[in-house]
């Protein structure tokens, strides 16, 4: 199987999405503006990339990326 593409996750939260994604092989990090959420996703999954930031500043953009996930409850 190819693996997937390289997105983001914007919005991750507590990062549960990003931690399925990347077990199915994506290669996924997760992205939130809170800094309190991304330190739970990471100890959460410690295996996943996560980072503070936003989707719409240039800080948190990546040319590489194709896409975005975003889980919606």
């Amino acid at each position: 199987m190819a693996p997937l593409r390289s997105s983001p996750d914007g919005g991750c939260g507590s990062g549960h999405l990003t931690g399925f994604l990347r077990s199915v092989g994506a290669d996924v990090t997760g992205i939130d503006l809170v800094p309190d959420f991304i330190a739970h996703a990471r100890q959460v999954g410690p295996e996943a990339h996560f980072q503070v930031g936003s989707l719409s500043r240039s800080s948190a953009r990546r040319p590489r990326w194709r896409g975005c996930w975003r889980g919606v409850p």
